[in-house]
């Protein structure tokens, strides 16, 4: 931790991830190490990435404070957290998740199977009904609506992709508009 605070050049940081679960996991040790850490005043809060429902509360029920996040891939290709328990616990927990993959990795917009073809073709035309300027804002609004409204993780370092995601702050879809989008991720009408 020494050598990473260091390097960013700071005295502490406010938010230490566990980058992802770990079958060898001892929560206890985790916990212990996280306390260090805080006392030491070296982490100001600590979350996991790509925890499930029940790594995630493992190692909350070893911990003092709340863990502030779970980093999980959410965007219309791969919407899985949405079918195994994660942002229904992180909203029963009021727990912000962050959204890694928002872009599918460019596969909505390059990606040639059935599946990015419907979804490119559906942001496209939620683009031109609200005004965005591109189908990225679409899916951070996609993303945004969602009830425990996560905070999408912007994987550029070009300023035009930045502040078009910043823009899309104020784009909000309607349900239909979201549904029509996960509609066509699935292929199917959702039952």
């Amino acid at each position: 931790m020494n050598n990473s605070l260091s390097r960013l050049n700071v005295d502490n940081i406010d938010v230490l991830l566990i980058h992802r679960p770990d079958v060898l996991m001892d929560a206890d040790e985790v916990a212990e190490a996280f306390a260090e850490l805080k006392a030491q005043g070296k982490v100001n809060h600590f979350g996991v990435s790509n925890f499930t429902p029940s790594q995630f509360d493992l190692l909350q029920s070893r911990l003092e404070a709340p863990l502030v996040t779970n980093q999980v891939e959410i965007n219309p290709l791969n919407f899985e957290v949405a079918h195994d328990g994660t942002l229904d616990q992180l909203q029963m927990k009021r727990t912000k998740p962050m959204a890694w993959s928002c872009l599918a990795g460019g596969d909505i917009f390059s990606g040639q199977s059935e599946q990015a073809v419907r979804v490119r073709n559906e942001l496209e035309a939620i683009r031109e009904e609200i005004g965005a300027a591109s189908i990225d804002q679409v899916i951070y609004a996609w993303v945004r609506r969602l009830p425990s409204q996560p905070l999408p993780i912007i994987g550029s370092g070009n300023i035009d992709r930045v502040r078009a995601a910043v823009d899309a702050l104020t784009l909000t879809l309607t349900r239909e508009q979201w549904y029509r989008v996960w509609v066509a991720s699935k292929g199917h009408g959702v039952p």
